[in-house]
């Protein structure tokens, strides 16, 4: 069930993705073109057959694959509430060789007279901070109390006292995916009547069972 929920939040994390490095590359393109822009930074006028409809297909492929380059980077493989520092730099490597692809494909395509440099180093920073903005966002909603008490599973650990001694920290180390444990259930001492009633007096998503050395 774990599992599955995260597949599902990490499709969704994907697309919302593709959509933020879509929007990125329009406002790259933008930018490079703004006659503001030029003017403060002193670049040159982009070329004449540099324009949106020439690079419509490179802003698709960039949208399609850059969420997949992500989730080489194991991007989307970590809890909601995790730190900074374990998406940050991957998301920098992602950002990163998703721009190196846009190099190379304009270099393999012969188009780098109507793929402007500064374009694709504008991307790179916006990319970068929009996707970081989405995950600032999120997290700030995850942290609310709402969201909490909705996203939180509440299970029951079952076992001996030995071995329920030895899951429960690993188990609390977990808080950060959801998981959390409400209750615990010796296997060797208490009547499984007890155990029936704890499941509906806490309201418990599941039992986690570890009765490695446990007679029934």
């Amino acid at each position: 069930m774990l599992r599955r929920d995260r597949q599902i939040r990490a499709q969704i994390h994907q697309l919302a993705d593709a959509l933020i490095f879509a929007l990125s590359f329009w406002a790259a393109f933008m930018l490079r073109a703004s006659p503001q822009i030029i003017s403060w930074l002193n670049l040159g006028p982009i070329p004449s057959e540099a324009t949106f409809d020439n690079l419509a297909w490179l802003y698709f492929a960039v949208a399609i694959g850059a969420p997949l380059v992500l989730e080489s980077q194991k991007f989307y493989n970590r809890a909601p509430l995790c730190p900074r520092r374990d998406f940050l730099w991957r998301l920098f490597k992602g950002c990163l060789i998703t721009t190196a692809g846009m190099v190379l494909a304009t270099y393999v395509f012969h188009i780098t007279a109507i793929v402007p440099r500064m374009m694709i180093a504008f991307f790179c920073c916006i990319s970068f901070l929009l996707v970081w903005l989405k995950e600032e966002l999120l997290r700030l909603a995850l942290r609310s109390r709402l969201a909490q008490s909705q996203l939180e599973r509440r299970f029951i650990l079952v076992g001996s006292k030995k071995e329920i001694a030895r899951m429960h920290p690993e188990l609390n180390a977990r808080r950060d995916e959801g998981v959390a444990i409400v209750a615990q259930f010796d296997l060797t001492v208490n009547p499984l009547t007890e155990l029936i009633q704890m499941l509906h007096d806490h309201s418990a998503f599941g039992v986690i069972l570890n009765a490695r050395h446990t007679y029934f």
